[in-house]
This record gives structure tokens, C-alpha cells and sequence, in this order.
């Protein structure tokens, strides 16, 4: 009989216990790259993931016995049919076909920082002072409004864990305690450009850079990089207010660039700022059809970035993060393609496509990233607040797969430290074509960190690597 009483009070508090629900936010940016699909991977990883413990059966992800909420005290709104109404909409942001516009529902803990520093702080006090309950936030997108932000939740105790803001100033945990990320910082991508360029056999190059925290953190890391392989950074051109330009700085940078004689340039910019870099390019005939070699980022390697010049830049190098893979991912991808198109838009639902931006895996992983915090705190006994799951991520053990493989924070590789709530760097090796494919990657844990794949196109469309720089 009190077994019987036992297996009843523990099924009952078990019951209890699944009745437990907890807040977090979404800090954003819908207008630029890669938002909205972003959003939508943490919202799949809200319903997927957690709520309905998708991932209980596969290696290092707990069952989770509570529910995770994007929405705010008062709920979402939810139509007759059932569908969700819609709140802050983006007109023209579509990514599928038959939907009028990229939506959240209304009621949603959900901020647009339009990529704007200044927009950062107010942003992340909208979220607190619509759901006072919050125990995490998602995101930034960019760097520039992650580090007006991060003060703001530091101060309520709430931890911000970002899918995409690189900047190498986010590793400092004294100035940002409560910041964590899943993405790696650009003090990793800094040093996987310098060694592209060595892997080349290149001996000088030049950087050109935005003004913004993220552009021109990563620019000067990048001319910073060069010294350990002993390479000639010529110049960095930082151009712009935070990531506006205006047309005539862009002309005149080009000029510069194109006086100075260096044929190898590295690109720190956010992808409509690129595209208009490209396009200046191309006027001035130092394009890669011109025989320059133009090195890009996660800001400006994707396809959109070579709208209207896609011809000239076949040839452009880039580095991304290595997004997701393995089981975890593929049923991801899964559970978002079996939903509703327009309330889950994504380019997963478009039959020639197989995965979404690699971004969306990331901030699935921070989702994730919180959940397994809360239940590692459940599972000891100790109240879920902000301040224990930063405590509880601290942990040196911390550590799950997620949609991108292992997520763990802090560490050292190959005698290159990143900070304790950073994510160890790897990045895919991009390469232009007429479209963007993936050639080869870079990480500090293998014998050689430079691995090509793939054939590689350089300037003007040929195999043969180039020869450039003086060497």
C-alpha cells in the first residue's frame, strides 16, 4: 500500500511539476540578414524541442518536465480557426509564397532592434516591462544592440543568450556577466581569415569595415590576425555611422582601395552594405572579374549579398559558422516542415530547398541552451530565477548536442582561448559561384586547420589558385 501511495504522490508531482511553465523573450532583427528565420528556429525549438520533448530519446538532452512560453502573461492571440493573430508584421518580409507578410503573433515576447545600437537598451526593457517573469532572453541578431541590451537584462538578473552577435567585446564576463552565446565569437573568425589567406600562399591584404560594433570588431581583428602568419595588413577602411553608409564614402573608400595597389581584400560588413561595396566595386574595376580576391564573413556570404553583380563575383571566399548537423537537426527540420507555412515561415517549406539559414540552427541551440540550464536546476532542487541558470550554464560541466552538434562554453583550442560563455569557433569555407556553395572548413581542432573539400573558383573563374600580392 505505500508503494502504491508512493507511485501515486510521485506521479502526481511529476504531473505538477509538467504544469510548470517558464518565460523567455526574443531580442531580433527582421530586415536583415538572418532574420525572420532565426525567430522561427527558436520557436520551433520552444514547441519542438521542449514543449514537446522531441529530443528526450537522443544522446545529452534531458526530458524536460516543464513548457517553455514565447508568449507574454496575457497569452498570444489566437483567432476562431484557431491560427494566431497577427502582432508586429514586417510588410514585404516573405519568405514563402501565399504569405502576405512575415508575422509574430500578437501578445509575443518579441522586440525588432532593426539592427540599430541604440535601439538595443529600450528594446530589452519593452521585453521586461511587458513579462516581469521573464527568466531568459534570445538574441541579438547584431552585435551593436546585443551590447546596449545585455546591461539592461544584467541589471534584472535575466541571462541573454545570442544565436549571432559575434563581437569579440561580448567575451568580456566582467562587463557582460550574463551574456552567453551559441554562436562562436570573431575572435576565432579573425584568425580563420588570416589562415585562408596563408593557406593561399597570399602575402598582404586590406580590410574594409563598417562602422558598427560587429563589422568593425571583426575588420580589425582580421588586420589584427595577419602578424601570427606573417602576413601584410596594408590598410583597414572603416566606413559608415554604426551600418549606415552613405553612397560617396563608399566611392571614395573604392578609390582608395583601388590606388593603393593591393589585390586581396577582406570584407567586414552586414550583407546590403556588402552588396553596395560589390557593386562600387565593380564600377572601379577591382571586382574578382578585375583579378582582385575579395574575403567575406558570416555578415556577407550568402547569395543575396551579389544581387546585380553576380557575374563579376564569381571567385569571392567567405567563412561561415558551421550550422547544424546530425540527428538533432534532422528532426528539426522535420517537425518545421509539417507546420503551418505562413505561421512558420522558413525556405525549408520550398521543395528544392533542404535547409534554412544556418543561423536558425543557432538559435534553436540557444533555446535549447536555457532549457537544459532550467532542467539541470529542476533536477537538483534549486529555484529556476535568471540569475541560477547563468550559474547553472557556468557549470564546467555543462554541456548537450544540440542542432549543431556539441554546445558547450569556454575553452581553449589550439592555443586559442575563447571567452568562458563562448562557444568554441568552426566555421564552413563559402565560396561564390554564381551561387554560394560550401567548399571546405576551418577549425583549430584538426591536424591542419584550413580543409578544402571542394573545388574552389578564385578570380575570373578559374581552379588554379591565384598568384597575387607580390609574393
Amino acid at each position: 500500500a505505500r508503494a502504491a501511495a508512493a507511485c501515486a504522490a510521485a506521479a502526481a508531482l511529476a504531473t505538477a511539476r509538467a504544469q510548470d511553465v517558464y518565460r523567455i523573450g526574443f531580442l531580433g532583427t527582421v530586415d536583415v540578414e538572418p532574420l525572420p528565420e532565426t525567430f522561427t528556429g527558436a520557436w520551433v525549438a520552444v514547441q519542438h524541442a521542449v514543449n514537446e520533448n522531441a529530443l528526450a530519446s537522443h544522446p545529452s538532452v534531458p526530458e524536460f518536465d516543464f513548457k517553455l512560453d514565447l508568449c507574454g502573461p496575457e497569452g498570444c492571440a489566437v483567432a476562431d480557426d484557431g491560427s494566431y493573430v497577427e502582432g508586429y508584421c514586417v510588410p514585404g518580409a516573405v519568405i514563402n509564397d501565399g504569405c502576405e507578410n512575415w508575422c509574430v503573433p500578437e501578445g509575443m515576447v518579441f522586440r525588432d532592434t532593426m539592427c540599430t545600437a541604440e535601439m538595443g537598451g529600450a528594446a530589452a526593457q519593452e521585453l521586461l516591462d511587458q513579462a516581469p517573469d521573464l527568466v531568459a532572453v534570445i538574441g541579438a541578431t547584431c552585435s551593436g544592440p546585443t551590447i546596449q541590451a545585455a546591461p539592461v537584462l544584467a541589471e534584472a538578473g535575466i541571462p541573454l543568450v545570442s544565436y549571432s552577435a559575434t563581437n569579440e567585446d561580448l567575451s568580456d564576463v566582467a562587463q557582460f556577466p550574463n551574456f552567453f552565446r551559441t554562436i562562436p565569437p570573431d575572435s576565432g573568425q579573425s584568425v580563420a581569415l588570416a589562415g585562408i589567406l596563408d593557406s593561399l600562399n597570399l602575402c598582404s591584404y586590406d580590410v574594409i569595415a563598417g562602422a558598427d560594433p560587429y563589422s568593425l570588431g571583426l575588420g580589425q581583428g582580421a588586420f589584427d590576425a595577419g602578424s601570427a602568419f606573417s602576413l601584410e595588413a596594408t590598410n583597414i577602411y572603416v566606413l559608415g555611422d554604426d551600418t549606415q553608409m552613405a553612397p560617396e564614402e563608399i566611392a571614395d573608400a573604392i578609390s582608395q582601395v583601388k590606388d593603393s595597389g593591393t589585390l586581396v581584400h577582406i570584407l567586414s560588413t552586414h550583407c546590403e552594405n556588402s552588396n553596395r561595396i560589390f557593386k562600387e566595386a565593380v564600377a572601379q574595376g577591382i571586382s574578382p572579374s578585375d583579378g582582385h580576391l575579395w574575403i567575406g564573413t558570416d555578415g556577407n556570404s550568402y547569395d543575396d549579398c551579389f544581387e546585380g553583380v553576380e557575374d563579376q563575383f564569381i571567385g569571392f571566399i567567405g567563412t561561415r559558422p558551421r550550422g547544424g548537423t546530425g540527428d538533432n537537426y534532422l528532426s528539426m527540420l522535420g517537425w518545421w516542415a509539417e507546420q503551418d507555412v505562413c505561421q512558420f515561415q522558413g525556405i525549408i517549406h520550398d521543395e528544392q530547398t533542404t535547409e534554412p539559414n544556418i543561423f536558425a540552427a543557432e538559435a534553436y541551440d540557444a533555446v535549447l541552451a536555457v532549457a537544459v540550464a532550467i532542467q539541470n536546476l529542476r533536477d537538483a532542487g534549486t529555484e529556476v530565477t535568471g540569475a541560477n541558470i547563468i550559474t547553472a550554464m557556468e557549470d564546467p560541466d555543462f554541456s548537450f548536442t544540440g542542432a549543431t552538434g556539441i554546445v558547450a562554453f569556454g575553452g581553449t583550442f589550439d592555443g586559442l582561448e575563447v571567452g568562458p560563455h563562448d562557444r568554441a569557433p568552426s566555421y564552413n569555407i563559402m565560396n561564390y559561384k554564381g551561387e554560394i556553395e560550401l567548399v571546405g572548413y576551418w577549425s583549430p581542432l584538426d591536424l591542419e586547420p584550413v580543409n578544402i573539400v571542394h573545388t574552389v573558383l578564385y578570380p575570373g573563374g578559374v581552379v588554379e589558385q591565384p598568384t597575387l600580392a607580390g609574393c
